[in-house]
């Protein structure tokens, strides 16, 4: 009947697919087929409808209650409701023998984007005021957040258009760095992240202002019939909220690009002020990139600093130590400027790897220490995420890597190792070996600038160990 696609266990259907208080609740004969047409849960008033008990329609495929001229059409709404909700008549046959037009609104199923089934709600025709209504709910409502959706949302900017209101006022917000935050934290903190935006716009706007999710990390909010003081007012009120909350919640803030426009007595078209909206969010958005890069970077280093997978220090004495060679090798400004960043979160990818095996006190097992190696490549993907710090992404994939091929995670040699990656590894070394760690004391000094020196042409660039050692002497720089 339907394209077949992996089984999805039936809890997966009951417990995360649909509202529980739509199906449990609703008076409305309410129902799950799964690919195969066969009933996979129903309400009590769908017995009522069909006329089977619960038992024997846990037995049977929807098909059983179809009209054979019926059956052919109905299975092409069933197919497209993968794509839209799909609203029909159409006639049932109830157990006792006798015909039933009823009106059915279907909806698909849909987990790991996969479509696995049909939500279906159907009623009486001759009183389907209640089905439309619910229908309504659901077509115009996101389902996340409670808010209005887009579909809603264009429907309401045509309606102020066609009624040419007095003064509209439109806000758009654009959620900074969201698909970071699902790449690396996971879907469960983005989707609680969005939650906490519509939360903030709710409560910085009067009752009679409309709130939408009009995509997957942007809101709008239309300001109806007020004046440019009330325009600023509910913007200022948005940003105060965001601040309240990133105070109380630093480890993961919250950055929001809002543009706004405004057209008194319907001056402009609907058309052009959501233009004239998006435009200013996209510039806000251009300014905030850089920033909210820095404060998921932030949080991120935060969370590793509380782990003691890092320390601040650390990073602080590698970053001078990285910026006096990078100055005595005469590198451009920008390049010390990659080379002081790469300092501070080559280590990010340890965010990705067990507590477990981080804190481990004793040996590592050949097995832990091949997954610890995978830091390098997990700081990889999560700072490509993050657009102004893309350039970075590969020297942290590459930080291991030994002057003699012997490193990882590509084993490559000598000066096919970036030079940022050559300097943060001598630097790096040398801060590990003369500062304290749980399970050795550190070394002096000297003791290891001979170890320095032990590992020129195997692990480290023989001239540039010869140039950090040249910056010790000179300078007395205890680094």
């Amino acid at each position: 009947m339907l394209n077949v696609i992996p089984e999805v266990p039936e809890r997966i259907i009951r417990n995360e697919m649909v509202s529980q208080d739509l199906f449990k609740y609703n008076f409305d004969a309410t129902f799950m087929i799964d690919l195969d047409g066969k009933f996979v849960a129903l309400n009590s008033a769908t017995t009522g409808l069909f006329g089977y008990s619960f038992e024997e329609l846990r037995q049977m495929q929807i098909s059983n209650i179809l009209l054979p001229e019926e059956k052919d059409r109905l299975f092409r709404y069933f197919e497209n409701s993968r794509y839209h909700a799909q609203w029909f008549e159409t006639v049932i046959r109830q157990k006792q023998g006798s015909l039933l037009d009823v009106e059915m609104v279907v909806f698909s199923i849909i987990a790991n984007n996969h479509f696995i089934g049909i939500y279906a709600i159907a009623r009486d025709i001759r009183d389907g005021k209640m089905l439309k209504e619910q229908y309504k709910r659901i077509s115009f409502h996101d389902s996340m957040t409670g808010l209005y959706n887009r579909t809603y949302f264009e429907l309401e900017m045509q309606r102020l258009e066609n009624e040419q209101r007095s003064s509209i006022g439109l806000i758009l917000c654009d959620v900074d760095g969201l698909k970071s935050v699902n790449d690396t934290l996971g879907p469960d903190q983005g989707d609680a992240l969005l939650l906490t935006v519509s939360n903030v716009l709710k409560a910085s706007t009067d009752q009679k202002d409309l709130v939408a999710r009009i995509g997957g990390d942007e809101f709008a909010v239309i300001v109806d019939q007020g004046d440019l003081s009330k325009m600023e007012l509910v913007y200022n009120r948005i940003c105060e909220a965001l601040n309240d909350y990133n105070i109380q919640t630093p480890e993961l803030p919250i950055s929001l690009s809002m543009g706004w426009g405004f057209s008194p007595e319907n001056r402009n078209s609907l058309t052009e002020l959501y233009k004239e909206a998006e435009d200013n969010m996209y510039r806000e958005k251009l300014l905030h990139s850089r920033s909210m890069c820095g404060s998921f970077v932030a949080a991120l280093m935060k969370a590793l600093e509380s782990h003691d997978y890092i320390s601040e220090q650390h990073s602080d004495r590698v970053q001078k130590s990285v910026t006096l060679m990078g100055t005595a090798l005469a590198l451009p400004n920008h390049q010390i400027a990659d080379l002081r960043m790469l300092a501070k979160i080559h280590d990010i990818g340890k965010i990705g790897i067990s507590d477990r095996i981080l804190q481990k006190a004793g040996p590592l097992t050949p097995q832990e220490y091949k997954e610890i190696q995978r830091h390098s490549e997990i700081g990889q993907k999560i700072i490509e995420l993050v657009s102004p710090l893309k350039p970075i992404a590969g020297y942290i994939l590459k930080h291991h890597e030994w002057w003699n091929g012997k490193g990882y995670p590509l084993g490559i040699k000598g000066e096919e190792i970036p030079v940022e990656c050559r300097i943060l590894s001598i630097a790096d070394a040398y801060d590990a070996m003369t500062n304290d760690r749980p399970y050795r004391m550190a070394l002096s000094r000297v003791e290891a600038m001979v170890e320095l020196k032990r590992g020129k042409g195997i692990q480290f660039d023989p001239k540039l160990v010869d140039l950090y050692l040249e910056i010790i002497k000179k300078r007395e720089f205890k680094v």
